[in-house]
């Protein structure tokens, strides 16, 4: 199966789980949308804030869609779609097909070598198409599907400039995820979002006990 570069680490997953369930036994968790945090200023811009990223450590930054969801498909017709750039389908055990959205229409897919989870969707469908094919019929039962970027290695972006992706391919995304993993004791998530003004919210996680 292909190996996959997500952004998310067992530490992200991880914090991101326990955000989910509410335990603040685990999580650390603050919002910030006025003033500074940590270096990170809310309204300063893209270039700006990525010098404040590289000098809290981070080693690596991703682009993240900024409509997080996951969808159980089959049996809802709930599919935001919108003005995604693309979905990742998954199945039960791991699977993937992703499918990749330019100008309201397909315009190019990737699955699983020999594992095509969604029949009938093709480059050049429309949207809604693939809305209706993904939210009909008994085929797509214990499916789910979830947001994705279109950008090579799944959006991430090596901040050491060894990575063949440069950081400025991040200019066109607006939400991003990064890790510090020097914070005591097992490392802290940002997820942080841009507007028109620039930076417009710092979202930050901290587990606080390890994870093995």
């Amino acid at each position: 199966m292909r190996t996959l570069r997500t952004g998310l680490s067992c530490l992200a997953l991880f914090v991101l789980m326990a955000c989910g369930s509410g335990n603040s036994a685990l999580v650390e968790q603050r919002e910030v949308t006025a003033g500074e945090y940590n270096g990170l200023v809310i309204g300063a811009d893209k270039d700006r804030t990525l010098e404040a990223v590289k000098a809290l450590g981070a080693q690596v930054i991703s682009a993240r869609p900024c409509d997080a969801f996951r969808v159980a498909l089959g049996s809802s017709n709930s599919l935001p779609l919108g003005n995604l750039e693309g979905i990742r389908i998954t199945d039960p055990e791991s699977h993937f097909e992703d499918i990749y959205f330019k100008d309201g229409k397909v315009s190019r897919s990737a699955h699983t070598p020999g594992k095509e989870l969604v029949a009938g969707i093709t480059v050049g469908d429309e949207v809604e198409v693939v809305r209706k094919k993904l939210t009909t019929g008994a085929s797509t039962e214990g499916l789910a599907a979830a947001p994705i970027v279109d950008m090579q290695n799944g959006g991430v972006v090596t901040l050491s400039g060894a990575d063949s992706l440069p950081a400025k391919s991040l200019g066109s995304h607006n939400c991003w995820r990064f890790e510090i993993n020097s914070v005591a004791p097992a490392g802290a998530v940002y997820e942080i979002d841009f507007g028109q003004s620039g930076l417009k919210r710092i979202l930050y996680r901290r587990a606080r006990v390890r994870v093995e």
